[in-house]
């Protein structure tokens, strides 16, 4: 069957799990666009129910995908996504689907941080926080699923992605998943925030998989850092980085990466980001993602003739040289492309959402992040 530009292996052969349960291909797939209910890992055969049947036909015959926009985006501005990606090993040719070799785990929303990036539904301290400003009329800030897929043959996964919360905060959970699997036939992916390390138990288990890959999220240095995923301390992220770096940096089978989402708040210094860690972290690569949801955080949202400042940063940084792969891209010339998509929110909301958050947070944002302050004044 020749390739289309639709097709993706991921409704076949994967399932991404959220904190409550619910389970969506991949972790690109844009399930809110159509307030759907994709399934529930509860039901043994969500795989199987009309509208994951109905995407796969809908890919087979070549349509465009909707929920699939991030991956048609990247490969527009020429990286390779996850959606071709997933083609490498299986390429769909008929409505049936295959036992799962990639699974995407979040155990629960469990977490000590409130990402400016993040929401209640990932995060039980923006729960706590979504509460106390009466966001929310329940006190319980709590999501999970108590399910992690038991009674499902998970002996073919070969690919086992682990995001939260934060992962580190459910290391028993982690831990019977894992043993569960044969690990010296799977890819492990991390995702953490870089304030909580795994134990002992953990790290032995990590060590034993065929390949692992740890994305610790890093926006910005400094205050930018502390502003974007509060209440961080930067200084506890870097001492983070160090530690594993110490247990695993001479490991051939360990990947340390940093995980940027490029937003309103870093474009400006993304330069000094990169040099940041390549010069003192140099056994890291860098991994880059851009920030479409929420719409105000976007760096779509600029007016046109930042655009245009900012494209003249961004193609005098695109020669700066950087620890990254290659076939994603380069990130300064991939967000060149990102500051053309259509705009789905204003700077009148980025200044309304970010004053508001400073207030109730009682941080100086204008200090932290000196560069928005042509935003917001």
């Amino acid at each position: 069957m020749a390739l289309n530009q639709s097709i993706c292996a991921f409704p076949w052969n994967s399932t991404a799990v959220r904190p409550n349960g619910d389970a969506v291909p991949c972790c690109k797939f844009k399930s809110y666009l159509t307030h759907q209910h994709w399934g529930n890992v509860r039901d043994s055969d969500f795989r199987n129910n009309a509208l994951w049947t109905d995407l796969r036909q809908r890919m087979l015959q070549g349509e465009s995908i909707n929920e699939c926009l991030n991956c048609y985006q990247e490969e527009s501005s020429g990286a390779e996504s996850m959606r071709v990606h997933s083609l490498q090993n299986f390429v769909p040719e008929v409505n049936k689907i295959q036992p799962i070799t990639l699974l995407e785990m979040s155990f629960s929303n469990l977490c000590n941080l409130a990402c400016v990036s993040c929401n209640s539904y990932c995060s039980s301290k923006w729960g706590a926080e979504d509460y106390r400003y009466k966001r929310s009329r329940f006190p319980q800030v709590m999501l999970e699923h108590k399910d992690d897929l038991v009674g499902q043959d998970l002996g073919q996964v070969t690919t086992l992605k682990i995001i939260g919360g934060e992962p580190f905060m459910e290391q028993k959970r982690f831990i019977n998943l894992m043993r569960r699997m044969n690990l010296t036939n799977l890819e492990l992916w991390i995702s953490t925030n870089g304030t909580v390390l795994p134990n002992q138990e953990l790290q032995e288990l990590i060590a034993q998989c065929r390949r692992v890959n740890v994305h610790l999220s890093l926006d910005g240095i400094g205050s930018l850092a502390e502003w974007y995923r509060w209440p961080t301390k930067f200084a506890d992220v870097e001492h983070t980085m160090r530690q594993m770096e110490s247990w695993w940096g001479l490991n051939p089978n360990i990947y340390l990466y940093t995980k940027t989402l490029v937003n309103v708040y870093n474009v400006w210094t993304l330069d000094q980001l990169v040099e940041y860690i390549r010069t003192e972290f140099p056994v890291w690569e860098m991994y880059f993602d851009w920030i479409y949801n929420p719409a105000w955080q976007s760096v779509n949202i600029l007016p046109d003739a930042l655009k245009q400042q900012l494209t003249t940063s961004l193609q005098s940084w695109s020669n700066i040289k950087g620890k990254w792969n290659p076939k994603f891209g380069n990130p300064f010339t991939i967000t060149q492309d990102r500051l053309q998509d259509p705009a789905q929110s204003t700077v009148a909301e980025f200044k309304q959402r970010t004053l508001a958050l400073a207030q109730e947070r009682n941080l100086d944002v204008l200090s932290m992040v000196p560069e928005i302050s042509c935003l917001i004044n």
